[in-house]
């Protein structure tokens, strides 16, 4: 099989390469991490707005691994091997879990992506991402100024819808407030779930406007708690999954007994 190398960053071992989705045009788009150790503050970090890196980045290319033509940073650009032709949206941290949404009236029929990104100890983000997007690390973290690294009174960074607060819960070293992304099966797709590795519960956020609206577990060994859930699918009955890892080691079902599918 034909094999395409880029030089992706990895100064660590954390914040490397998140994951992988296929849009329905076939393109692939990926989250890479700023490649910077999370403990404490680094100069690395600023790659996140460098287009000649792919550090802190989401990619999108085709199944040979150049760009896409339809590029948003440097459009007149026609050599597709070029990096900042195949840089979809800019300024992440850990973008650990990402989502494909459907378009929307600001994607002009591109993909629409829901990005977790993993916080600097204080805010975590859920993200809805559009081609050219500067998120904003690190000098903002969704609508908070980063304050290792900025003046607040700079420039830039948090362009795009970004939820902090509610939606997103604080966390600490080793989970993530956003483990998972799954879009609710009804046909608006009215609602996101975030399962919430930090504070162990599923949170219900509407996806229109970022409000949570519920959400259900809490720490524990029982059934319907979790211990650091870490995965999370939800099938076309609005039946949702999790799973747990460390010593949780179980998958649980929670069946949908309401008419939220309507």
């Amino acid at each position: 099989a034909d094999v395409a190398y880029d030089c992706i960053p990895s100064d660590s071992d954390t914040h490397g390469l998140g994951e992988i989705v296929s849009a329905p045009d076939g393109s692939l788009l990926l989250s890479v991490g700023d490649a910077t150790p999370w403990q404490g503050q680094s100069t690395g970090s600023f790659r996140a707005y460098n287009l000649e890196s792919y550090a802190g980045k989401i990619l999108r290319v085709d199944r040979s691994g150049h760009g896409i033509a339809q590029h948003p940073f440097c459009p007149t650009e026609t050599d597709l091997t070029r990096t900042c032709t195949k840089i979809w949206a800019v300024g992440l941290r850990n973008a650990f879990r990402i989502t494909l949404l459907p378009a929307d009236s600001k994607s002009n029929g591109g993909p629409v992506l829901a990005i977790g990104n993993v916080g600097n100890f204080t805010t975590e983000t859920l993200t809805i991402a559009h081609a050219g997007d500067n998120i904003g690390w690190p000098c903002w973290e969704g609508t908070y100024w980063a304050y290792a690294y900025a003046d607040p009174r700079a420039p830039g960074g948090g362009i795009s819808t970004a939820w902090g607060g509610p939606a997103m819960k604080a966390a600490g070293p080793g989970q993530t407030s956003c483990q998972r992304l799954a879009i609710w099966p009804d046909p608006k797709q009215t609602y996101l779930l975030s399962a919430d590795g930090e504070n162990n519960e599923i949170r219900i956020i509407r996806r229109d406007d970022g409000s949570v609206v519920g959400s259900f577990g809490h720490n524990g060994r029982n059934a319907g708690q979790f211990h650091w859930v870490h995965a999370m699918a939800v099938d076309k009955q609005g039946n949702v999954y999790t799973a747990e890892v460390d010593t949780g080691k179980r998958i649980q079902k929670f069946r949908l007994t309401s008419d939220a599918l309507k």
